[in-house]
């Protein structure tokens, strides 16, 4: 009896329970795909920099050192993204450094800053940049 009575609440219930599960999916769907729409800006940017600097800095090593940047400012920010810093074992810093699009030194500096290691990159490439208009 006791059963026989309370379906009218369960399926209230139910329905109030599936309804909340398919929003918080579609919450979460919306910021992943935020993420990746914000991401796939910054990877295209980090591309028009590197055409904007083969076009426009006569300079090749400038041109490789502004390019090196851009790849390291990408690997920061996913460091930064999954809690870790570009020094850590689980990320890639050991790794540029290997490849050469990063020095040991210059990863031992950012190793020993406190504040946001993407900053790092940014100062890097404005001095670049400011490198290239004042000679």
């Amino acid at each position: 009896s006791f059963l026989s009575e309370s379906k009218p609440a369960i399926s209230t219930l139910g329905a109030f329970y599936s309804f909340s599960l398919v929003f918080r999916t579609n919450i979460c769907y919306a910021r992943w795909w935020e993420g990746r729409s914000l991401w796939g800006t910054m990877i295209v940017n980090s591309i028009r920099i590197a055409q904007q600097a083969r076009l426009w800095i006569h300079d090749e090593s400038l041109v490789d050192r502004l390019n090196c940047l851009g790849i390291m400012f990408s690997y920061t920010c996913k460091a930064q993204l999954r809690g870790n810093r570009i020094e850590d074992d689980d990320e890639d810093g050991a790794e540029l450094v290997l490849k050469g699009v990063l020095a040991q030194e210059e990863l031992d500096m950012m190793a020993r800053q406190t504040a946001w290691q993407a900053y790092y990159c940014i100062d890097a490439m404005r001095a670049v940049v400011d490198e290239c208009l004042n000679g």
